[in-house]
């Protein structure tokens, strides 16, 4: 095997099927497009209809596969980044808001991650679980007399609203597909 790349330098994705599992390693070379350097796959075992039904076929296809992929880049896969889908992934819409309370009523970094937390906070059902976060829009907003108005006139105090989706998983199954990373 090559020597390692420096950290960031490769890209792996992994694709865990219902009849096959796929690698794909990649370079990535400062201001180039990443360019395919491996491939790697194997027949699928332990999956049905998207959701780990035989954990221990599934690990044994995912290091397969990732094997194969080692061996056609030349490089040694560290971590991949997983494909998801199926009847047991869905997107569940949540809103955070926060008071602005920084010099000037200027929104910081802070401020977006608080809004974003208090959005991720909202209750997730028993037996689920977040799998990724992605904000949608955010909203300076007003506050007044117990009301929220978009637009204030140049007046305070400010709040920052966000709307976000949460990719939630019906199964606590994913964690499965970690072991053999």
């Amino acid at each position: 095997m090559k020597a390692s790349r420096e950290p960031g330098a490769l890209i792996a994705g992994l694709d865990v099927g219902t009849s096959q599992v796929k690698v794909v390693v990649a370079a990535r070379e400062q201001g180039c497009v990443p360019m395919v350097i491996g491939m790697g796959a194997a027949e699928s075992d332990g999956m049905r209809r998207g959701v780990v039904v035989h954990p221990e076929s599934v690990t044994t296809s995912i290091r397969e596969a990732i094997g194969e992929a080692e061996l056609t880049a030349g490089v040694r896969i560290e971590g991949v980044s997983i494909a998801l889908s199926g009847a047991h992934i869905h997107s569940v819409n949540s809103r955070g808001i926060v008071a602005v309370a920084g010099r000037g009523h200027q929104i910081a970094a802070d401020d977006i991650q608080r809004a974003i937390d208090a959005a991720v906070d909202v209750i997730v059902p028993d037996g689920r679980e977040i799998l990724q976060v992605i904000p949608q829009d955010f909203v300076v907003a007003f506050v007044g007399k117990g009301h929220v108005v978009e637009d204030d006139m140049g007046f305070g105090p400010y709040a920052l609203r966000v709307r976000l989706d949460r990719a939630v998983n019906r199964h606590s199954r994913i964690e499965q597909l970690e072991d053999p990373l």
